[in-house]
């Protein structure tokens, strides 16, 4: 009844595909497998970080359709391409578990999910992973979006608190 068409080149999704086709998510650039951890701004207590395309504005238009609309089924769609550097990156740095970042609970309750769980949900499907949920978020922080990176890691101060110990 309503067609979806791709929001690049218009063309009409088949039934597997979200917002974008699978076409141009081939033409959308991958970042090379590296440790990224230099290239971030604030990286403490990170060992290794990785990003499997460049952040342009077709990437912002999925992870949006993601965040804000609850488009599940893109995770699947943007992340199967890389999936084999995905697992040789987890195999690599021996990882234990996925811990997806929590929300509040009034920002739960208006979106109704967890992008960071739906991500770990996939994660953990491709590579047998269990999701550890043993962080609460204790209390209520504007969004990060418009905040420059000293005020989103003021924003975030003591938001967090572990349940239990990993």
């Amino acid at each position: 009844l309503f067609p979806q068409f791709c929001s690049s080149c218009e063309v009409k999704l088949k039934e597997e595909e979200v917002l974008i086709c699978s076409i141009c998510l081939c033409d959308i650039e991958r970042v090379i497998s590296v440790n990224r951890v230099k290239d971030l701004k604030y990286s403490n207590a990170l060992d290794f970080a990785f990003s499997g395309y460049w952040f342009d504005e077709q990437m912002q238009d999925c992870l949006h359709a993601l965040k804000y609309n609850g488009f599940s089924k893109i995770v699947a769609h943007l992340l199967n391409p890389i999936k084999s550097v995905i697992l040789k990156i987890f195999s690599k740095y021996s990882i234990d578990c996925l811990l997806p970042v929590p929300l509040h609970k009034v920002k739960m309750r208006e979106r109704g999910f967890n992008q960071a769980e739906i991500i770990c949900q996939y994660l953990s499907e491709i590579s047998q992973l269990p999701i550890v949920n043993n962080i609460q978020r204790v209390y209520w922080t504007e969004s990060q979006t418009k905040l420059t990176i000293q005020q989103r890691k003021e924003n975030i101060q003591n938001a967090f608190k572990l349940n239990s110990e990993i």
